[in-house]
């Protein structure tokens, strides 16, 4: 008999396909294979006229065939299957507050002589990018799941996916209670986070009177209309301001 075979993708730790064929009409009933990769271990070797192999390192395999025909005649054939690096995508990026930008910084690599020369972002909330170091604003809060897909110039591509958590900014509200004038009127923050804590509460009163706290006290001397400003922070840093206007009795 004569021997052929062919052979599909060639990026590492990707299944390639091995069909093998004949130049011959006699009828070969058993097919060999050895895909020269001892790491694979059993798996180095197959049987079959149609098999798949992944190889788990770039680099030059001599992988061979050996058919038997029905007379017991043998022909081995041997073909040298180069696998091209795979890149490994990867990327950073540092969590940020709803209406704030995400910087996306990408590390992906690829082991030479190849080079990365496309990646397709996806950021988990139906928006996509194709720069290398994307910055993309996220308008609410919630989790999202990131995912870069990094290609070589060899065809071999990756993706990772990583969560990213947009907090949230906390939601201002109080309490007033004794609103008269020349007596302590009592602020109570009633503030919330929806995915957190609050951590920090300011209140300014008419630009003058700041103070710090979750309950706090101020006298008034004279009735009449306060401006109340309150800057609420959240445990993980973002904050949110609202002015209010008070009346003091």
């Amino acid at each position: 008999p004569i021997l052929t075979f062919a052979t599909s993708n060639q990026c590492e730790d990707e299944s390639i396909q091995f069909n093998g064929g004949q130049m011959t009409p006699t009828l070969i009933n058993t097919w060999e294979w050895n895909f020269d990769d001892p790491s694979s271990g059993s798996n180095n070797m197959a049987s079959g006229q149609n098999t798949d192999h992944i190889f788990n390192a770039p680099g030059d395999y001599d992988v061979m065939l050996v058919g038997t025909d029905i007379f017991g005649c043998i022909d081995t054939l041997t073909q040298t299957k180069t696998i091209a690096p795979k890149p490994v995508a990867d990327f950073t990026f540092t969590e940020v507050c709803e209406g704030s930008v995400v910087d996306f910084q990408n590390t992906s690599t690829v082991a030479a002589p190849a080079s990365l020369n496309s990646q397709f972002w996806s950021f988990g909330d139906g928006t996509n990018a194709t720069q290398t170091d994307p910055q993309k604003p996220y308008s609410t809060h919630g989790s999202y799941t990131v995912t870069l897909s990094s290609t070589a110039d060899n065809g071999c591509s990756h993706s990772v996916s990583k969560d990213i958590k947009i907090h949230a900014i906390p939601q201002v509200a109080n309490t007033i209670s004794q609103n008269c004038a020349g007596l302590a009127t009592e602020f109570s923050d009633a503030s919330f986070v929806p995915d957190g804590s609050v951590a920090i509460v300011d209140w300014d009163f008419n630009n003058q009177n700041a103070q710090s706290g979750f309950s706090i006290t101020q006298s008034f001397p004279t009735d009449g209309t306060y401006t109340l400003e309150q800057t609420v922070t959240s445990g993980f840093g973002c904050l949110n301001t609202e002015v209010s206007t008070i009346t003091i009795n």
